[in-house]
């Protein structure tokens, strides 16, 4: 974790808020930006990791992961308020992850739809919580999904429907699905960039 502080006085333990104690925001902004600094604007990719690999994936994993969520926000916002004497105004963005495939049913852990449903709830779930929990002002999410394409940004094979008739459906598999490949990263910044550009805040 590069935010923990291996140096902290605090005690190695998970905390009341269930962040280890020694998890320090400040510490690795002024480590690594400099004494008095913190970031304006902070992008931070949501990937599949939990939701890809189970069929027993349950609804309220989408609750939890968005308290959780809000409680990181906060963690950096104080430590940038701490570093600022006040009002910092860092902003904190998430970048969306596709909802994929978006055609048929490809090589996958379980249904295609049944995985769309769960993005959309989370999804729907941490709207939710940055509303509910006041912070909506700046914690936001940022459409990467729609504009992710999985052909070309995940490892895939051709693959045969039937072992009968092997050339007669072959389709596109993802023969990875949690790892992105290098164009699936540069697909994450296209869309990190085209926010920041139209993002009027940051001139």
């Amino acid at each position: 974790n590069p935010f923990y502080n291996y140096e902290s006085t605090e005690a190695d333990e998970i905390g009341a808020d269930g962040f280890n104690k020694r998890v320090d925001f400040k510490w690795y902004f002024e480590k690594n930006m400099g004494a008095g600094q913190y970031p304006n604007l902070i992008y931070i990719t949501m990937g599949p990791n939990d939701v890809e690999a189970t069929y027993h994936w349950e609804y309220g994993f989408a609750e939890t992961q968005a308290r959780n969520i809000v409680t990181m926000c906060r963690k950096i916002k104080a430590a940038c308020d701490e570093i600022a004497g006040g009002e910092s105004g860092v902003v904190i963005k998430f970048l969306t992850h596709q909802t994929y495939p978006l055609n048929t049913m490809y090589n996958y852990n379980f249904p295609i739809e049944r995985q769309r449903n769960l993005w959309k709830y989370m999804y729907d779930a941490y709207y939710k919580a940055f509303k509910a929990e006041g912070i909506s002002d700046w914690v936001e999410l940022v459409d990467c999904a729609s504009r992710f394409d999985w052909r070309v940004g995940y490892t895939t094979q051709e693959v045969s429907y039937n072992a009968r008739y092997a050339k007669s459906n072959d389709n596109t598999f993802m023969s990875e699905t949690c790892h992105m490949n290098r164009i699936g990263a540069y697909n994450y910044a296209d869309c990190l960039i085209n926010d920041f550009i139209a993002d009027e805040r940051f001139d």
